[in-house]
């Protein structure tokens, strides 16, 4: 049971791994986040984020969700600078929807992909019927398959395993980071 007195001494944030994005809840001092706060202004403030931010809302919505990891590492800003200039627009239909745990977009894609579907892991942002992009990550079709016992989806096409979208934003990874992604995620 958690005792609201402590609750002012922490704040709950989203940690993930360096391709993977598997949710992780805990607990941070305030100091810590004080601490990090500047590099996370920074970044918000950055050219990067700008030209992200500017190129999602022209395709759509009202607000980009900036990233959750605290701070934004390395990494980090490598995959939004790569997803700023080497991704593409997926549009949100025709969609096949394989259901997976709510939002763990990346363990269900990791799960489909190392279970053998024929896809490839796309991430990125994605824009929810709530007019925000979030980051996000999903399949993409590598051939003809089964959506459901009387629906099937086209190579290119969206798989979706955590809820309903409007369209996607994002770069396929290739096989080496895919593997990496399901290494992190599964």
């Amino acid at each position: 049971m958690t005792r609201w007195d402590d609750m002012g001494r922490s704040v709950v944030y989203c940690r993930r791994t360096y391709y993977g994005y598997d949710l992780r809840w805990q607990a941070v001092p305030l100091q810590d986040v004080a601490a990090i706060a500047p590099r996370m202004t920074a970044w918000l403030k950055s050219r990067d984020f700008a030209k992200l931010n500017g190129l999602l809302l022209g395709i759509g919505g009202a607000l980009v969700v900036p990233p959750l990891a605290l701070p934004p590492c390395r990494s980090e800003e490598r995959k939004m600078k790569k997803a700023a200039s080497h991704s593409r627009f997926f549009p949100g239909t025709p969609v096949c929807i394989k259901p997976g745990e709510p939002s763990h977009c990346q363990r269900n894609v990791a799960w489909l992909y190392s279970e053998g579907t024929p896809i490839a892991i796309a991430t990125g942002y994605a824009l929810s019927r709530d007019g925000r992009w979030r980051e996000h990550s999903w399949g993409v079709a590598t051939r003809t398959m089964p959506c459901s016992e009387f629906d099937e989806v086209n190579a290119g096409d969206v798989v979706e395993t955590a809820g309903d979208r409007v369209c996607y934003y994002g770069f396929v990874l290739s096989k080496s980071q895919a593997a990496r992604f399901v290494d992190d995620n599964g």
